[in-house]
């Protein structure tokens, strides 16, 4: 097996050789401020004929959902040429988006070698209607043809019925209609595909009942790879279309070229004078996400003014403050670059209508998503909590615990009388916060320079904030007692200082500061369920009406065999089971086995 993983890996090493020669030429003079201007066009050629195109796959637990229910996806990010796995682009982007520009949910991913996996609780809100989900990478949107994935999904909201939520009419007047249908068919029970066999221990069982599902591997190491497992309630449903909607082509129509996000998330620029608009070079901008585990970091401006951040980190909050960090920072101002999503305008919906052949599906369904959310907090999923950094500067030189000291009723006195090593002097008829070296007795070049203030992680250049701020809201002051080089900046030391509840801000009034709202990364998720076997008697009060039985994104099959067992709730029907996703080599696989669910009483 691994020496399958080995060889698979070798093969590929070749080419990923050939361009990370350029993408680290492209990092470094991001880190170094090398001039980048507009990302000129002989570096975007090079950049686009060496770096390998991506493409961007989504898979889904089912296109046509109810409101009430939850839509789970998994992303595949996926070299164009050979459909495996990307390691280029560390960030994915995810939008359901419906007419008239109408975002139900815009979720940001971190790719974990090209794959990650997300959900979303379609609120009762939602309209009944036709709804696009789109996907993509900073890297495959620079693609002249189909920069993102888009896929058609359909939205029944049962608690607002109304002709017009069911027969809304497009911007553009389409008048070709998706018609929802009851069928009288079921699914069989065999199975779909012979690459990747599925079997279940039985093909008929009663609810809450134990299910063993056993993935059988029919070619051996060829189908070594990643897939999605889910089991999912059939109900014989039908979605006809008067006309082919799916969009065949996409031309980029954007003009903007986007650098591959190949550490992670990237924040991007410029510095301009207010007076006179001219862009201003050499100039250090700070980034900081405010808080308890907080991310700090700087950067130059290259000869273009233009500044780039690369946020490899996890973060908890989505303020993220921008400064720069100069005495004379009143006189510009930061520019941030627009990142959005350029291709609503060319996204075609149709009218949906449903037929009343499917109003006692609606009207049961509804009935059991209402029951299942009213017992959701007996239901919870496990979050997988994100790995936090530690400070950028490592270890402090010392930490004051407030609360082991005598408190005084200011921050000033505080300072003064407890935080030996802190000096409070003034400049320029300002107090100004700095640190003693701990050899003050040998000369340094740099001890003219300014000493690194933060509070909760947040840059703060005028230290009457830190001066007139509640002591007694401060948990802690660290202090690192020597010249520090961090970026293109130079810190005669560093002050430190956490809050009991890590919930500082930089006043609203402020003008030198610029705020940016992020959208904070999807959290990795283990999704419930009930176990019969061992909790049979904290679970028998509590209904079972689940349609998805199964949501496993993250199925690694690595062997000939796979077993995985979960438990039936108490609907009765037809069960699907679908298996799918791509080999190493990139060999897409796509197998379905049907069961069923039926109680003793049910003739």
């Amino acid at each position: 097996m691994y020496n399958v993983f080995f060889k698979h890996k070798t093969r590929i090493l070749g080419r990923l050789i050939k361009y990370l020669t350029a993408i680290n030429s492209i990092i470094l003079c991001f880190s170094h401020g090398v001039a980048f201007g507009q990302i000129k066009d002989d570096i975007q050629n090079v950049m686009i004929k060496t770096v390998p195109k991506e493409k961007v796959v989504v898979h889904i637990n089912d296109k046509l959902l109810l409101a009430g229910e939850t839509f789970y996806y998994k992303v595949f990010c996926l070299l164009e040429q050979t459909s495996e796995l990307s390691s280029i682009s560390k960030i994915a982007y995810v939008e359901l988006v419906g007419e008239n520009n109408t975002i139900l949910f815009n979720q940001k991913l971190k790719l974990v070698d090209g794959m990650a996996s997300g959900d979303y609780f379609i609120p009762s809100d939602v309209e009944t209607g036709n709804y696009k989900l789109i996907a993509y990478t900073k890297w495959t949107i620079n693609g002249p043809r189909n920069p993102f994935f888009v896929k058609d999904i359909y939205v029944v909201n049962p608690y607002v019925l109304t002709p017009d939520s069911v027969n809304n009419t497009s911007e553009n007047n389409n008048p070709a209609k998706i018609q929802i249908n009851k069928t009288g068919h079921t699914q069989s029970g065999t199975t779909h595909d012979v690459k990747v066999q599925l079997e279940t221990d039985f093909g008929v069982y009663k609810p809450r009942s134990k299910v063993s599902l056993k993935l059988i591997n029919m070619l051996g190491a060829s189908m070594y790879g990643n897939y999605t497992l889910s089991v999912r309630k059939t109900d014989s449903l039908e979605i006809k279309t008067d006309s082919n909607i799916e969009i065949k082509e996409i031309v980029k129509t954007d003009s903007t070229f986007y650098l591959p996000e190949l550490r992670g998330e990237i924040i991007s620029g410029y510095v301009v004078s207010k007076d006179h608009d001219s862009v201003i070079p050499n100039k250090i901008v700070a980034l900081s996400i405010a808080g308890k585990n907080y991310i700090y970091k700087n950067v130059l401006t290259n000869k273009f003014g233009e500044f780039y951040f690369h946020l490899e980190e996890n973060y908890a909050k989505s303020e993220c403050v921008l400064q720069i960090l100069d005495s004379d920072r009143a006189a510009y101002k930061i520019v941030l670059n627009d990142t959005s999503f350029k291709y609503y305008d060319v996204l075609k919906f149709q009218n949906v209508q449903l037929n009343s052949s499917i109003h006692d599906w609606v009207q049961n369904q509804s009935i059991y998503n209402q029951i299942e959310n009213a017992y959701s907090t007996s239901k919870l999923d496990s979050i997988m909590s994100p790995d936090f950094t530690k400070p950028f500067y490592s270890k402090p030189s010392i930490t004051y615990v407030l609360d082991d000291y005598k408190r005084f009723p200011t921050t000033r006195e505080t300072f003064v009388e407890v935080v030996e090593g802190a000096f409070i002097r003034k400049h320029k008829g300002l107090d100004k916060l700095g640190v003693r070296r701990n050899n003050t007795s040998t000369f340094n070049p740099f001890d003219d320079r300014e000493t690194l203030v933060l509070l909760d992680g947040l840059l703060i250049q005028d230290s009457e904030y830190v001066l007139n701020y509640n002591p007694y809201k401060i948990e802690s002051v660290s202090l690192l007692k020597e010249i520090y080089f961090y970026g293109p900046s130079i810190f005669k030391g560093i002050i430190d200082i956490r809050t009991k509840r890590g919930d500082f801000n930089v006043p609203s009034g402020v003008d030198d500061v610029s705020r940016l709202n992020l959208t904070i990364p999807k959290e990795r998720r283990i999704y419930y369920q009930p176990n019969y076997n061992d909790d049979v008697e904290k679970l028998k009060r509590i209904p079972d009406y689940r349609s998805q039985l199964l949501w496993k994104p993250d199925i690694a099959l690595k062997s000939e065999s796979k077993s995985i067992e979960f438990y039936t709730s108490d609907l009765e029907g037809v069960f699907e089971v679908l298996f799918e996703g791509y080999t190493l080599n990139g060999v897409y696989v796509n197998s379905k086995r049907y069961f069923k669910v039926k109680s003793e009483q049910t003739k």
